[in-house]
């Protein structure tokens, strides 16, 4: 009888093995976490009420990853608790709705608490306290982290209570929240490329005496009534705590960042007692007022020459006195271009540029980036959060489809500029698929098709493979391959010697 030859059959079930797809399971998440974890981007997790990450354990998530939410669902992060949720540029991690609208809304959001000081008596969240003394405390990493459609029944789709500069918050984006964007409360966390954007509440919100740093922010908000985005500014900036009117002021630093209002609100709402800088941002808006401060002798806010205001009938607006608040901040187009003062025709277009003029006045009379331990803030030639190019925007943002993608030339470059269209290596990085159904990420048809194509080319590359391994066997008689017949050796016989 014949049998295969070692290690043949074993190969091909390895190379089945290998191309099969890997099996997915969805994974309903309640309750509390008490043990280390890992989600990884090959499972689906739903988050179909309040998941707590319980102290002492850290919640890992993989790149690539997709945790959607139910309209009960939210994730809470207590203190001495930590997530490690470190995407990448090409496979960012996201959290959205189970829903199939767009809409904000559909779920609660994300609280990330910590120890470090809060400037208020009562600090306390989701029946969980916050806040302490350490101002280096760390609760994890949030990286290339989008989190869409939140904001149902908390004060915003990101709260930061607490939270210490041991944190890291980079390349993140918060979009659709039927509240604030992100709500700091007290803390020293720093954040760096981070968008809020399309909200109805405030894309940022600083309170509770925060002390942090901040640089390449975007805040896009508009009230349009078509889509419901009943928006009050880009950000709010609060001084003490009304629970504690003599705690210690904070002092809040913004820095290199692009601040877009399209409705008729103040850009940005300043309560009594803030203290804060800012250098090299823009400010471009269609409404009445840039700045409105409630009470502008008690607060000490520094708007440097390096800041430019556009579109806007007043910038700086004092409610206790108009003629109280000097600056030397420049009115000046800075070259960026919105189609219109409406959200619904924004993301209908592609022409929205928010990068400025390469030969305008964003690229002159640049304030110098603060000199602060830890090299924080990057050197830049531009004011605004972007220079020829939409860094952490690009392939990762909401917005992303809808910008106009050229990549700008320096000025006076003898080089053309060039353009670039959104591309995307992964179909989890881009939100192009998210725009008409931002919760399908389903694999492309075209995709499919390919790696079809592909299967069938291996099957035959296997199917030659033993071929010829047979042909290298030795040759049989064919009545050996017959039942009942064992193999026997065949012995070759001179033509002259068989018998007539």
């Amino acid at each position: 009888m014949i049998t295969h030859q070692s290690g043949t059959i074993p190969f091909i079930v390895l190379i089945i093995t290998i191309i099969l797809p890997v099996r997915s399971d969805t994974i309903s998440l309640t309750g509390n976490v008490t043990t280390d974890s890992t989600w990884v981007s090959s499972n689906n997790y739903i988050l179909n009420a309040r998941v707590t990450i319980k102290a002492g354990v850290t919640l890992s998530i993989q790149p690539g990853t997709k945790i959607q939410a139910s309209s009960q669902g939210s994730l809470i992060i207590e203190p001495n608790a930590k997530i490690i949720a470190n995407g990448t540029a090409q496979n960012p991690i996201t959290f959205t709705t189970t829903g199939n609208s767009v809409a904000a809304g559909q779920w609660n959001g994300i609280v990330l608490l910590g120890n470090a000081p809060v400037a208020s008596s009562q600090t306390q969240i989701a029946d969980t306290p916050f806040g302490g003394n350490q101002t280096g405390d760390s609760s994890g990493i949030l990286s290339h982290v989008r989190i869409w459609f939140a904001g149902q029944n908390q004060s915003a789709a990101l709260i930061l209570g607490g939270v210490g500069n041991g944190t890291t918050i980079d390349s993140c984006e918060v979009g659709w929240s039927a509240q604030h964007g992100i709500d700091i409360i007290g803390g020293t966390i720093n954040l760096k490329r981070v968008s809020s954007i399309l909200n109805q509440g405030a894309s940022f919100q600083w309170n509770f005496g925060h002390v942090g740093e901040n640089q390449f922010l975007l805040g896009v908000t508009s009230r349009d009534p078509a889509i419901l985005l009943q928006t009050s500014s880009t950000f709010n900036l609060n001084g003490t705590s009304t629970f504690n009117l003599n705690s210690t002021l904070g002092f809040t630093r913004i820095w290199s960042s692009s601040f877009v209002a399209l409705g008729n609100s103040p850009l940005v709402q300043v309560s009594s007692g803030f203290r804060g800088n800012f250098g090299n941002n823009i400010f471009f808006g269609k409404s009445t007022d840039a700045w409105e401060f409630q009470d502008c002798s008690r607060s000490q806010v520094e708007i440097s020459h390096g800041n430019i205001f556009w579109n806007f009938d007043a910038p700086i607006t004092c409610l206790d006195d108009p003629e109280d608040y000097n600056s030397t901040f420049q009115v000046e187009n800075p070259g960026i271009f919105l189609p219109s003062d409406s959200i619904t025709n924004l993301l209908l277009t592609n022409t929205t540029n928010l990068l400025p003029d390469p030969c305008g006045i964003s690229w002159k009379f640049l304030d110098a980036p603060p000199n602060i331990p830890g090299n924080f803030y990057e050197s830049v030639s531009f004011k605004g959060a972007f220079g020829l190019d939409y860094n952490f925007l690009r392939n990762f943002s909401y917005l992303w489809p809808f910008l106009n993608s050229t990549v700008l030339s320096p000025c006076n470059s003898t080089n053309s500029t060039s353009t670039s269209t959104p591309t995307s290596t992964s179909d989890e990085s881009s939100p192009t698929e998210a725009v008409s159904d931002p919760t399908d990420f389903s694999v492309p048809g075209h995709l499919i098709a390919l790696l079809a194509i592909l299967f069938i080319l291996l099957l035959l590359v296997i199917i030659a493979v033993v071929c010829i391994f047979a042909l290298k066997r030795k040759r049989r008689n064919w009545t050996d391959f017959l039942p009942g017949h064992e193999q026997k050796d065949i012995i070759a016989v001179p033509l002259d010697d068989i018998p007539e």
